[in-house]
């Protein structure tokens, strides 16, 4: 449900008390107005209402705002950051977005590729997310190494928004200091679905081919001991020896896996 444009009009611009109905006796400084000598940031500038886009427009070329329901001119002086993750170009040659407000703001471009194709800003973020929620519900819980890979792999159709719910929702529910494959694997929305050839079977950058494959491997066999609890029948149905797979069950379980004997 979009914003009505005249509440929206008087968060961005500001408005004089008794300027509508429900309007603060004193009015209220709006964004721009708070931008002043810094940033403002506008997120998907392109579900602006056309009125106000053009009173936007008014303000970058007078470097002026009005409140809603005044007439006084404040001088404001800041710059404008926006973001959409429409095409904008379409929009214009639709007539859904204002063409001489997009030049406007059209000085400097920047595209953001999706989070899937720069899997390597998964790692950090997930731990800028782990601290900013282990501080906010006061836990301490980290991600297992294995399972940022595994985050690493998935396509995140959310982009950064769906990532920081993910780590938020899996910290507070799972009962492990450190988050297990487990804890990813009931999460519902990181179930595994069809991917490209080249999505599936890519190498995360850092990754090393034998590093890759050795993490597929361990993946493997984990997953087929953990059905079977038996090295002789995971040997069996994988098709090794039953030696190999004791052996590396007892390394997994020195790198923090829990093994029943």
């Amino acid at each position: 449900m979009a914003i009505p444009d005249q509440l929206f009009q008087s968060e961005l611009f500001g408005y004089e008390g008794g300027a509508f109905t429900g309007a603060k006796d004193h009015g209220k400084v709006g964004w721009i107005e708070e931008a002043n000598g810094g940033t403002l940031f506008l997120d998907e500038i392109t579900g602006m209402p056309m009125s106000t886009q053009g009173k936007l427009l008014k303000v970058l070329d007078t470097k002026k705002v009005v409140h809603v329901g005044g007439t006084k001119e404040i001088p404001v002086d800041f710059r404008l950051i926006a973001a959409t993750n429409e095409n904008i170009v379409e929009l214009v040659k639709k007539k859904k977005f204002r063409e001489d407000l997009f030049y406007r703001i059209n000085v400097v471009s920047m595209g953001i590729p999706p989070l899937r194709k720069r899997t390597d800003d998964i790692p950090p973020l997930i731990d800028f997310f782990t601290n900013v929620f282990c501080n906010k519900y006061q836990i301490n819980k980290k991600f297992h190494e294995d399972d940022i890979l595994h985050l690493q792999r998935y396509h995140w159709p959310g982009n950064i928004r769906e990532l920081k719910n993910v780590v938020e929702r899996i910290l507070i529910t799972s009962s492990n200091a450190v988050i297990t494959d487990s804890d990813l694997q009931n999460d519902i929305v990181l179930t595994p679905t069809k991917t490209s050839y080249e999505e599936a079977y890519s190498i995360p950058d850092g990754l090393t081919l034998p590093m890759f494959l050795a993490n597929i491997e361990k993946k493997i066999i984990l997953d087929t001991y953990e059905k079977t609890k038996s090295t002789v029948e995971t040997a069996k149905k994988l098709g090794i020896a039953q030696p190999t797979v004791s052996t590396k069950l007892k390394k997994y379980q020195k790198e923090g896996h829990e093994i029943e004997e």
